[in-house]
């Protein structure tokens, strides 16, 4: 199972799976398989990824990439669980630009190899303001999960942010303003 495309032999960019993915063997947070030309880019899985079956295998971002491109991405999941875990994807997979955030999510018997560079919350955040800083238009780094809570989500360049907050005022369960 994945969390947005089992498989993807076309062109990805610009996307993103929040989700709770649970499968028995193996299961990848954003895409299983991406093969013959597949391209992956811009893009970033969250949520939770979770291989149930002893022996099984959970990829934070993608299993298996052969004659495909995995670019400009990353795998922020708040729980990925499985008896083997790549944080990214399969280490013998090829993956310029691409990251997993290093932080203590992962429960495993074992770190199966490494694929993508880890990176802290505070390195991705600065990246996106570096871009911004240069009049960089970017919809890369994309939103992460907060510190605050495992299941909201911090936006850091994909979606533009209010000029003024919006005030809703609710009286006796019904809005007001």
């Amino acid at each position: 199972s994945a969390g947005f495309a089992y498989v993807n032999e076309g062109t990805i960019t610009n996307s993103y799976a929040n989700a709770r993915v649970s499968g028995e063997e193996r299961a990848a947070g954003f895409v299983y398989s991406n093969q013959n030309g597949g391209c992956v880019t811009s893009s970033f899985s969250t949520g939770s990824v979770i291989a149930t079956q002893e022996g099984g295998v959970a990829y934070g971002f993608a299993q298996y990439s052969e004659d495909g491109i995995l670019q400009n991405a990353y795998a922020a999941p708040y729980q990925l669980d499985g008896s083997y875990v790549y944080r990214f994807a399969n280490a013998n997979i090829e993956a310029p630009q691409c990251y997993w955030l290093n932080v203590n999510y992962v429960w495993s018997e074992e770190l199966a190899g490494e694929c993508g560079t880890g990176i802290s919350y505070e390195e991705l955040s600065q990246m996106a303001q570096m871009e911004r800083a240069r009049g960089i238009v970017t919809e890369y780094p994309f939103p992460l999960m907060s510190m605050e809570s495992e299941y909201t989500m911090e936006f850091h360049g994909d979606w533009p942010a209010m000029a003024e907050p919006i005030e809703i005022i609710v009286e006796d369960n019904n809005i007001v303003e």
